[in-house]
């Protein structure tokens, strides 16, 4: 996910750290590669599945963004947009509301036939901000103005494409739940401070948005 650079890896276990946590990260890892195959998925897929659980994570579409129908998104801790598509009238709407999403403590969450509340307050008695963290895997440009400073594109490497051998060992050695539970409890032990989402690296897929 960061090619090989120490500082970009640094960022993005910080950025999972913060939000294990339970911190606001005031930005999004924007996972994006023109070329398919070469396991972008499988971080997010390990996260939703062993991390953070189904129970408080979602790979949402894009409907979410576009429409007023974002109630699914209620109660999730994490969210992951795979392969966001829209048309191109609801390219703006998208990234609107993503950009507000990310930066927001407050989502208005509805659904059709219901009434819209605010994620603080459910009949009327207060209750902890809902906080979404997001992740976009994508092979297209799904977000308009990517340049943006909510956006942290991720130089991913395409070293292990076609490596089926690489993705099955991963995949039986990691994907468990001991394995989950040990990365749960490194992400709680690793100390964070001075970590600031806002303040990300540099990266060669950033310099050409």
């Amino acid at each position: 996910w960061c090619s090989g650079d120490k500082v970009q890896y640094e960022y993005i276990v910080n950025w999972i750290s913060n939000m294990i946590k339970g911190g606001k990260n005031q930005s999004l890892l924007y996972a994006k590669s023109w070329t398919q195959g070469i396991g972008k998925s499988t971080l997010t897929d390990f996260l939703m599945n062993y991390v953070v659980g189904r129970t408080l994570s979602i790979q949402s579409s894009a409907s979410v963004l576009t429409t007023q129908n974002n109630y699914c998104l209620f109660g999730k801790l994490f969210v992951v947009f795979e392969e966001l598509a829209s048309s191109k009238s609801e390219w703006a709407k998208m990234a609107s509301t993503l950009c507000e999403w990310v930066t927001s403590d407050i989502v208005r969450y509805s659904e059709k036939y219901m009434i819209g509340f605010d994620g603080t307050h459910i009949n009327y008695k207060f209750i902890a901000n809902i906080i979404h963290r997001y992740i976009v895997n994508t092979n297209t440009e799904a977000i308009k103005n990517s340049a943006g400073r909510r956006y942290f594109i991720c130089d991913l490497s395409t070293k292990y494409k076609g490596k089926t051998d690489y993705w099955d060992d991963l995949h039986d050695t990691c994907f468990n739940d001991e394995t989950g539970k040990a990365f749960y409890l490194y992400m709680c032990e690793r100390d964070i401070t001075g970590y600031n989402s806002s303040c990300y690296p540099m990266t060669a897929r950033k310099k050409e948005s």
